[in-house]
This record gives structure tokens, C-alpha cells and sequence, in this order.
């Protein structure tokens, strides 16, 4: 017992110590702050959950590591590890000790700055859809005048919390060998893969919890002429009769047999009292295999962010709806002379 903690009496191990112990009682700060609501910056929680927990643990191996090296150094003869002296009285000494402790200072900061600098700037919409994600171009172009047009990529495509961050980054780290060696899809596929589920990024905007009130919704179509006269249709959508699925207390669940999502020959719905009804298609006896999936919001509203439309005019007509465009001529019209 006493060799080892001979050993341990290395600068690898006493370094290893510091840092598990420092982890340990700034994630215990954390935990405790956090629970008063006192942490409101994502980032925060990112440092916290990430940084914290890989200190601790690389504190906890370079404890053994250091008691391995030191172990050989003696098995080869050489003198125990002693502590470096600094004569504290000589102030030479004491203006190193105190210059190497500022700019270490400095360049946490620096490090810290600039790594939540580059975390904030991969998440922007201009990264994902401009610097990087070149495959992406056309989904950036529709989610510029998209109803979601002010909300960033990251708010729809990346899952709150740690697990939800790291899996967002190594999904990108693949995509971007992918764009580096051009072995990427073209056009990019649908639907998307790996999307979190609608509770964790839509619902904290929207509220499923009120399907029962109807909604108006006007479609505009604009006539081939000089006025681009107007002919608008109004729709009453009964939300109940539809959105009853998105309730809370029921779930649907169903099989798909193929990579879009078209062919469905099998739906499970367990309502509010726990009764499980299936619905088999036709020449289905049984639950296949493929796809069980649970209904999700995006499972109808799947381009909510990149609106499309069938053809070249309904496009036209929908931007000249939303005043994103203006095809009225400049000038006024008049008959030519035979």
C-alpha cells in the first residue's frame, strides 16, 4: 500500500487528482445552481454536461497512468519524483510564477471564447445551409421564405440536451467527409432520417393539446393577365375530426415496407383506455416486418420548412400570395398599331 502511494506521488497522478476532484465539485456546483432555475444559456449546460464528466474521467486515468510510469522509472533505477523548488523569496520567481498563471488565465479564456464562438457559429442557418452544407442549397433557398424562415436549422434538426448535441455533430462530421469525397445523394432523399420527435422541437412552439377548433385558410390563385386578378379560396378545416391522433393520451403506430414511407399495410392505435385496434391492407394477415414507427406531427407536415410547390406557377402564385414577389408590369397597357 505504501509503494503505491509512493507511486502516486508523480506529477501525471497529482495532475490526474487535481482535475477529478475540481470536475467532481464543479459538477456537484452545477447541479446545485441548476436546480434553482439560475441557468438559462444552453451553452452553459453544454460545458456542464460534456466538458465536466470527460475531465473527471480523464482525471481518473491519469491517475493509474502516472503510478504505471513512475513504477518503471524506478524498476530502471532512477530517483522517486521529487517536487520542483522555487525560491519564492527572489523576485525573478515570483514574476515567471505570476506571469504563466495570468496568460494561462488569458488563454483559457481565449479557448473558452472562441470554442462557444465556433459551437454558436456551426448552428447558424448560414453554416448549414451556405458555408458547408453545399447538398443543402435547395432547402435553404425554400426555407428562406418558409413560414419558419426565422428560426435556425438546429431548432428542428437537433434534439435539446447533451445526447441531442453530440449525435448532431457526429451526424455532421459524416456528412462532412461525405461533401469532402462527393459520395452524397443527389438530390438529398426523403424523408429525412433521424429527425427528433416533434415534442422535442415543435411542440415547444406549438400546442397539440387544442385539435378540436376549426381553421380558415385562404389559397390564392392569380389569373394570366395584366391585373393578375386575384381568385381566392376559402377552406374551413375541421381540426378535431383530423388531429384526433395528436392527442396525448392516444398513439399510432404503423409499419412501412419501403425507404420512403409510402407503403403502409399495417397501423396500431392504442386509445385513452388502452384498447389496441389494427388495421391490416389488403392481402396483410399479420404484422410485417419493416418500419414500426410512431405517428409523429411530421409524418403529414413533413416540409414545414421547405415549402415546395408541384409546378413552376403554383410557386409564382404562392410567393405573389405571401408579397414575396411582384409580376404587376411597370407600365401601362396599350394596343400596337397594325
Amino acid at each position: 500500500m505504501d509503494n503505491a502511494i509512493s507511486r502516486a506521488r508523480n506529477p501525471i497522478s497529482i495532475v490526474g487528482a487535481w482535475l477529478t476532484t475540481l470536475a467532481a465539485f464543479a459538477f456537484i456546483a452545477y447541479l446545485a445552481v441548476d436546480a434553482f432555475g439560475l441557468l438559462i444559456s444552453p451553452y452553459t449546460s453544454l460545458l456542464c454536461l460534456l466538458a465536466l464528466p470527460a475531465l473527471f474521467v480523464i482525471g481518473l486515468l491519469l491517475i493509474p497512468f502516472g503510478m504505471w510510469r513512475e513504477g518503471r522509472r524506478r524498476s530502471a533505477g532512477k530517483q522517486p519524483w521529487s517536487w520542483p523548488v522555487f525560491d519564492l523569496r527572489t523576485k525573478r520567481t515570483r514574476q515567471v510564477l505570476g506571469a504563466v498563471a495570468v496568460l494561462t488565465l488569458v488563454n483559457v479564456m481565449i479557448v473558452s471564447v472562441a470554442g462557444i464562438g465556433v459551437v454558436h457559429y456551426t448552428e447558424s442557418t448560414e453554416f448549414c445551409g451556405q458555408v458547408c452544407h453545399v447538398p443543402m442549397k435547395p432547402e435553404f433557398t425554400a426555407h428562406q421564405v418558409a413560414p419558419h424562415a426565422n428560426l435556425d436549422c438546429v431548432q428542428c434538426h437537433v434534439s435539446p440536451g447533451a445526447k441531442g448535441f453530440v449525435k448532431a455533430k457526429m451526424n455532421g462530421t459524416r456528412q462532412l467527409v461525405g461533401i469532402l469525397t462527393g459520395h452524397y445523394e443527389r438530390p438529398i432523399p426523403t424523408p429525412a432520417r433521424g429527425m427528433p420527435m416533434a415534442a422535442d422541437t415543435c411542440m415547444r412552439c406549438h400546442t397539440p393539446g387544442h385539435p378540436n377548433s376549426d381553421m380558415t385558410r385562404v389559397m390564392h390563385a392569380f389569373a394570366d393577365d395584366a391585373a393578375n386578378t386575384d381568385s381566392p379560396t376559402t377552406l374551413v378545416m375541421h381540426m378535431g375530426p383530423i388531429h384526433w391522433h395528436a392527442r396525448t393520451d392516444i398513439r399510432v403506430e404503423y409499419v412501412t415496407t419501403d425507404a420512403k414511407r409510402e407503403t403502409i399495410p399495417y397501423v396500431r392505435v392504442t386509445d385513452a383506455k388502452g384498447v389496441v385496434t389494427e388495421y391490416l391492407a389488403e392481402g396483410t394477415t399479420a404484422q410485417p416486418a419493416g418500419d414500426l414507427r410512431q405517428m409523429d406531427c411530421m409524418d403529414c407536415h413533413s416540409r414545414v420548412a421547405h415549402t415546395f410547390s408541384a409546378s413552376a406557377d403554383r410557386a409564382v402564385t404562392a410567393a405573389m400570395a405571401a408579397g414575396q414577389i411582384n409580376l404587376k408590369l411597370p407600365f401601362a397597357h396599350r394596343e400596337l398599331p397594325e
